[in-house]
């Protein structure tokens, strides 16, 4: 309660505690409601985004902006998966389809939240450690999913190495 009334962590706690608290729902829901859980999944990381938009990058980096921007990079990915899952598992797509077009709307995503949000490069590294994941659990499954994904790791990188001076300014 040390920060209750802290401006930095009011700016990001009603989002953080939405998501948290669907998060918890979403454990029990997951196993039995694809569609609900994805939605469900959506909406944290939704919450999650707008928290990680709203965190000042100079107050509290390390105990509030760098583990919302790792949260967020991660429901990003988690995300992407799960609708891609649901795509394939409904017959949308097939399961190479919805894997890249959800990779496509990964590498949109990262990089449109990290250039709003460029002095937290946690967040695209988080992206790329989970596309790498990707990678490691396609490699002999899926050579075109293995191979996009790694492409996908690989662009997320480029925009956090094309965004430094941004990180080192500030801005």
């Amino acid at each position: 309660w040390k920060r209750r009334d802290d401006p930095d962590w009011l700016l990001v706690s009603g989002p953080m505690t939405l998501s948290l608290a669907v998060g918890s729902l979403w454990l029990f829901i997951a196993p039995t409601m694809p569609i609900v859980a994805g939605v469900s999944i959506l909406v944290m990381a939704g919450s999650a985004l707008t928290a990680f938009l709203r965190a000042d990058t100079f107050a509290d980096r390390w105990t509030l902006a760098a583990p919302i921007a790792i949260y967020a990079g991660w429901l990003s990915a988690a995300a992407a998966v799960s609708t891609g899952v649901i795509l394939a598992g409904y017959g949308v797509l097939s399961d190479t389809g919805a894997a890249l077009a959800m990779l496509a709307v990964v590498i949109v995503l990262a990089g449109a939240m990290q250039y709003r949000q460029p002095r937290l490069p946690e967040y695209g590294l988080t992206v790329i450690w989970a596309l790498l994941g990707v990678v490691a659990a396609n490699w002999a499954q899926n050579v075109t999913v293995f191979l996009a994904a790694a492409v996908a790791a690989l662009i997320v990188a480029g925009g956090l190495i094309l965004l430094l001076p941004r990180m080192r300014r500030g801005l």
